[in-house]
């Protein structure tokens, strides 16, 4: 009668710790890309909730006839949904109709939406005030604003900018100016 000869099933130690070490290096070169992957795709959300809520004022300032106003909120809940005297909208920010067209919201102006803040950016507004209203013609008030959406706590090598013309016309772009720190 014949042996056959078997393999042995399993692994050994020294196979484990080579496989648990492999993947190790493989962790430690991966988190990077993907630490960065994350920080770009939370700058894209942000850019686009917020051109979507500026089409949604522009629009709603032309169906309804009315100013409409959107800012950088103030603690929102806290203040009763105000809006903040910063270029920062580290808040989130607000969307309301704007009857007495003063870019604050008064308790009797109708709160359209409201964006609790975004984990993971910052976004910094061109000028002092921190709101934009359209007009019943769906224009702004003032001359082209930007508002730059970065990746927060980081150099912010990848960033957007929302450019708002006076017609009230909005669109994404590269940022070309750096991202605002909060000391800013």
């Amino acid at each position: 009668m014949r042996s056959i000869h078997t393999a042995p099933k399993g692994v050994t130690l020294l196979e484990l710790l080579t496989v648990v070490l492999l993947l190790g290096i493989l962790a430690v070169l991966a988190i990077p890309a993907l630490t960065a992957g994350l920080q770009r795709q939370a700058v894209k959300t942000a850019a686009l909730r917020l051109w979507n809520d500026l089409r949604l004022a522009r629009s709603t300032a032309l169906k309804t006839g009315l100013p409409v106003t959107l800012c950088a909120a103030a603690g929102a809940k806290t203040t009763g949904y105000q809006c903040a005297d910063s270029p920062r909208w580290r808040q989130g920010w607000l969307l309301f109709i704007d009857r007495n067209k003063n870019a604050r919201r008064e308790a009797t102006e109708k709160l359209l939406s409201y964006q609790p803040p975004l984990p993971r950016v910052a976004i910094s507004a061109s000028r002092r005030k921190a709101g934009i209203t359209y007009t019943r013609f769906g224009a702004t008030y003032f001359s082209t604003t930007t508002l730059t959406v970065c990746a927060a706590g980081t150099t912010a090598r990848f960033r957007l900018a929302l450019v708002i013309a006076a017609s009230g016309r909005s669109r994404i772009s590269k940022a070309a100016a750096p991202c605002r720190t909060p000391a800013n």
